[in-house]
């Protein structure tokens, strides 16, 4: 079946909302390399645009067809593309029985990927020459007749060629050359005609900044989701900064004593690595470290021994869970260059699922790597949103009190409260992933999981032994590494102490992120992390998450849980009477 036979059958599956075109929007504004109308045509330059039409007459209504070539390194269609397919296969998903797509179907999704792609970038080509496209019937299909793709050096004359062929994977730069493209020139706006009134700027007013306080602009759920996707839009793609010294590690001991109220300082230790760097790293004891050795020793034996690649479990809703989040199994994406294992606990017996995936004695200790996990997400919300209380001029009993509340009441360690009708299931997943790159390329690392922000209270990673995890510093616009701060802690103080075995040194360290849950229940005073995963070439990286989320039926009341006056802050008024899962399903971008 070739794909221009089936081509529009893709696009009434995925059904592609506008948000998802707009997500684009930081690329676009990158694309400042399209040579002009007067300038060298063709031959000469990379990007070009001339009249098609011919002799270069006006169809009626002042329309022209124009031909144009694109080249793809400055119009940075790798990063476009990757984005475009990712976007794609998430709607699909949500289609497919099984969540699973079928694999007849990968080369439509892929040609589809370069059609879009090459669409986006030739109306930005367009803008930059003050023209616009004309909106023709089938606008996605019919646009114009690409009749030249160049990637890697060759060049074929179709997408059909070059998808059947099996050579170009979305997040791969190509080149293109476009015919008959309707457009017309841009209606003068009111920028364009201040543009030339004023052309020194000198009446220009300048553009409206953004509150600098969070808890200003964030008034609403749906703020709260577009905020993150801009903080996650605006991070810039650089590398990052592993040579910078941050202190945000903190031993087990001094956690506890900021759990029980006896240490000031380090309860403002840990409110400024979550508030200036949106991570803590946890020290952990002896017991603790013996437990995620364990962990990771399972980990090794589902991605090296087990047979998940031969007999896969589906991403499939667990039928007892009581809720349409209550994922579990595996998947796979770029040529298993991103494995997944979604795993969560029945509540009543502590059972795994998926059901079957481990022999019982590495059952047991994959459970107690959570339930350390869980235990320490639970005390570390509640220690930062009684320390938020606080700030909100609660008295310090009341804010103690109110904290644990909405904590045992609100975050889902797997646990089972009395005043809950909880769900079956555990809601918050316990996650194996496998990451690796060892594509034939002259780069040396690759963005392998974009810039995100989780629905989690938090998101509790413990250390890689391969780091890879990198977290943005919205301040310093610059990513760095909490898994090598914390090898260099772990380095400087085993100096110290010759019974640490620097093989095993990951398994005393765990990463803690704050995600948007915990943004809303200290009232925007921490942001979610906007975070990522990036991998050498020619590595291998395991990680093994815990994203710590809420209880699906428990109720957001925000004067029990943030006192009498909580109503008078907008974004908990607008959480107020909704359950926990309407919290979190208007977070995510399909509701935007």
């Amino acid at each position: 079946m070739r794909i221009s036979y089936c081509y529009w059958y893709l696009l009434l599956l995925t059904n592609i909302a506008e948000h998802s075109i707009n997500s684009f929007a930081l690329i676009k504004r990158r694309l400042n390399n399209i040579i002009k109308l007067n300038e060298a045509k063709g031959k000469g330059g990379k990007n070009w645009i001339e009249r098609s039409t011919p002799t270069g007459m006006e169809i009626e209504g002042g329309e022209t067809e124009y031909s144009i070539r694109v080249e793809g390194g400055s119009f940075e269609l790798d990063s476009l593309s990757k984005r475009i397919y990712e976007t794609l296969k998430e709607a699909a998903l949500k289609r497919f029985a099984g969540k699973v797509i079928p694999s007849e179907l990968e080369n439509i999704y892929k040609a589809s990927t370069l059609n879009i792609a090459a669409l986006e970038a030739t109306k930005v080509a367009l803008g930059e020459n003050k023209l616009e496209k004309v909106i023709v019937e089938d606008e996605q299909q019919n646009w114009g007749k690409i009749e030249l793709i160049e990637y890697k050096s060759k060049k074929f004359s179709s997408i059909e060629d070059v998808i059947e062929l099996g050579l170009w994977e979305p997040g791969e730069s190509f080149s293109f050359v476009v015919r008959n493209v309707l457009a017309k020139e841009k209606e003068m706006t009111i920028e364009d005609l201040m543009a030339m009134l004023d052309p020194s700027n000198q009446m220009k007013m300048p553009a409206p900044l953004l509150p600098d306080d969070p808890s200003e602009r964030i008034t609403s759920l749906k703020a709260l989701s577009d905020d993150n996707e801009r903080r996650c839009n605006d991070a810039h793609t650089t590398k990052s900064s592993n040579e910078r010294l941050i202190d945000i590690v903190i031993s087990i001991d001094k956690f506890k004593e900021a759990l029980e109220g006896k240490d000031s300082k380090a309860i403002s230790f840990i409110m400024e690595a979550f508030e200036t760097h949106s991570c803590l790293i946890l020290q952990l004891n002896e017991t603790q470290s013996l437990i995620l050795n364990d962990m990771w020793n399972v980990a090794e034996y589902i991605f090296e021994e087990s047979d998940i690649k031969q007999r896969p479990p589906p991403m499939n809703v667990i039928s007892e869970a009581g809720s349409k989040n209550a994922v579990v199994g595996y998947a796979s994406y770029e040529n298993d260059q991103m494995q997944f294992l979604e795993t969560r606990l029945r509540r009543s017996d502590f059972k795994l699922f998926p059901t079957d995936i481990l022999p019982p004695p590495l059952e047991d200790d994959f459970i107690k790597s959570f339930h350390l996990l869980g235990e320490i997400s639970k005390h570390v919300t509640q220690i930062v949103v009684e320390a938020a209380n606080n700030e909100c001029n609660l008295s310090a009993e009341l804010s103690h009190k109110l904290a644990q509340l909405a904590t045992n009441e609100l975050l889902d360690d797997g646990t089972t409260f009395s005043d809950i009708k909880d769900t079956n299931i555990c809601m918050s997943p316990h996650r194996f992933c496998q990451y690796s790159f060892h594509q034939k390329t002259n780069k040396k690392s690759k963005e392998i999981f974009g810039a995100h922000t989780d629905s989690t209270f938090v998101t509790i990673l413990p250390c890689a032994s391969t780091p890879g995890l990198e977290i943005y510093n919205d301040e310093l616009e610059e990513w760095f590494s909490p898994e090598t701060i914390a090898k260099q802690h772990f380095q400087k103080h085993s100096q110290k102490d010759s019974s640490s075995s620097s093989s095993s040194w990951h398994s005393s360290y765990v990463c803690i992120l704050p995600g948007e849950l915990l943004q809303i229940l200290t009232r925007s005073m921490i942001l979610s992390a906007v975070h990522r995963v990036v991998i050498n070439s020619n590595e291998s990286r395991m990680s093994v998450p815990a994203l710590i989320r809420a209880r699906s039926n428990a109720i957001f009341d925000a004067q029990k849980y943030f006192g009498e006056n909580a109503l008078r802050n907008p974004l908990l008024k607008d959480c107020n009477s909704l359950t926990m899962e309407q919290v979190h399903d208007a977070l995510q971008p399909s509701q935007k």
